[in-house]
């Protein structure tokens, strides 16, 4: 679980990020350009498709506008599922018998369904004529799904024996 990362972004707006939990998978596979004589690099391009999917169980998040004594409570829980394909490009530098550099960059698409639901809300006004607290229940669901497009590129350090 990510809880240190949770508990050490608590003030931030994305904060959540760090709630989720899930898997993922890849499968592709890389067709090698056959090597120059004249460089130590091996080309590869490799397609592949994947699937990830995320999720985090039912969670209060407390906000508190900045100007206001106001706080807003949500009880909410989130599923997101994405797939997709891509292109990678990259390639392989043989550093030693039993060590590889490896670059990679890649495009392609990616689709999201993401199911959002709120349970409950809460807000507590400690001003005006009656201050207290208020709770509305919501069950309240939203399902989405869009397609984007997918950009990856990275380094690997590949230990070989």
């Amino acid at each position: 679980s990510n809880t240190a990362i949770a508990d050490f972004s608590q003030s931030w707006t994305n904060s959540l990020y760090f709630y989720e939990s899930g898997y993922t998978g890849r499968l592709g596979f890389k067709f090698y350009k056959k090597k120059s004589a004249l460089t130590k690099w091996q080309d590869y391009v490799s397609p592949m498709i994947f699937y990830k999917y995320l999720s985090f169980d039912p969670l209060f998040f407390d906000t508190q506008y900045e100007n206001l004594e106001r706080h807003q409570g949500m009880y909410l829980k989130r599923k997101r599922s994405k797939f997709g394909f891509e292109f990678l490009w990259g390639k392989i530098y043989p550093v030693s018998k039993t060590f590889n550099i490896e670059l990679y960059y890649g495009v392609g698409l990616r689709a999201t369904s993401a199911e959002r639901t709120d349970i409950w809300r809460i807000d507590t006004l400690p001003y005006g004529n009656n201050p207290g607290t208020d709770t509305v229940f919501l069950n309240y669901e939203d399902k989405n799904f869009y397609i984007r497009p997918a950009i990856h590129a990275g380094l690997k350090l590949r230990f070989n024996y």
